[in-house]
């Protein structure tokens, strides 16, 4: 058995301290990479959902070959989600602000204006629990419907009227506080 091979097993195992070595060794790498696309703190960020995602698959990690492919792969998927999610996050915010995506306005312009992003957010704890938590997981993650009614264990019915009862105080909260 390979000193890579070793490692990998001890990694799967759960050892810690084969992941403090892991994380050691990899994060300026892994950081490096992620800001190559994103903004400093977004790329922070990310590092730390990758770490985090491969201490959570770590039971799949015996069966990688290339232990750098592997985390500088989950690095560049974890770009492309954390950049998807932010375009979600834009799309509502127009949606929401002018009632429909104005092709004039980007992504980045909705982005950039703080107030705005940071009532959406206000606006999105405040609602009760359930819907928080419905919202979020279909909006900001993109998670299908049946995807949450799975992971929350509900009826699909229900997910779907937390969702329209979420999305509805969402608009409505942002439009007054807009205006």
């Amino acid at each position: 058995m390979s000193n890579d091979q070793q490692f990998l097993y001890l990694l799967a195992e759960g050892d810690e301290q084969a992941f403090r070595e892991l994380y050691d060794q990899y994060k300026s790498r892994v950081f490096q990479l992620a800001l190559g696309y994103l903004p400093h703190e977004d790329a922070v960020e990310v590092t730390q959902q990758v770490f985090i995602h491969l201490w959570d698959g770590r039971a799949r990690l015996s069966d990688v070959n290339s232990l750098t492919d592997y985390i500088l792969i989950s690095t560049r998927n974890q770009v492309f989600r954390h950049i998807k999610r932010i375009g979600r996050q834009a799309k509502l915010l127009l949606e929401a602000a002018d009632g429909a995506v104005s092709a004039s306005v980007t992504p980045e312009q909705v982005l950039g204006e703080k107030k705005l992003l940071k009532t959406w957010e206000a606006v999105i704890r405040r609602l009760p629990p359930q819907q928080q938590q419905v919202y979020q997981l279909v909006e900001l993650e993109g998670l299908s419907l049946d995807e949450v009614t799975q992971q929350l264990q509900l009826a699909r019915a229900t997910v779907k009227k937390h969702l329209e009862l979420a999305r509805k105080q969402v608009r409505q909260e942002l439009k007054r506080r807009l205006n």
